[in-house]
């Protein structure tokens, strides 16, 4: 129904502030809830599930480093630069 895929929605939300808080055993708690409700809602994000599981067991800085590494990768050497004339990669 609509209210289960809005519910989960909004457990998959919650799940993913939880892990930007380094909160990572509540996030998965949300995931669970939004798991009973829509199980296509939590595979769309299933990375995020692995990721709240290795902050649960200490692996918050694998991640961290991953995605450091990952945009590294994705964006060579230019950063974003915001100034008074606007936002420029260089």
């Amino acid at each position: 129904s609509n209210k289960s895929q809005i519910m989960a929605g909004l457990h998959v939300f919650a799940a993913r502030r939880l892990i930007d808080a380094g909160r990572p055993r509540e996030a998965l708690r949300h995931f669970g809830k939004a798991t009973r409700r829509s199980p296509q809602a939590v595979a769309r994000v299933w990375y995020k599930g692995v990721q709240a599981m290795g902050g649960a067991l200490g692996l918050a800085g694998l991640f961290a480093t991953y995605r450091r590494i990952r945009r590294r990768l994705m964006h060579r050497r230019r950063k974003l630069h915001v100034n008074s004339t606007g936002i420029q990669w260089s």
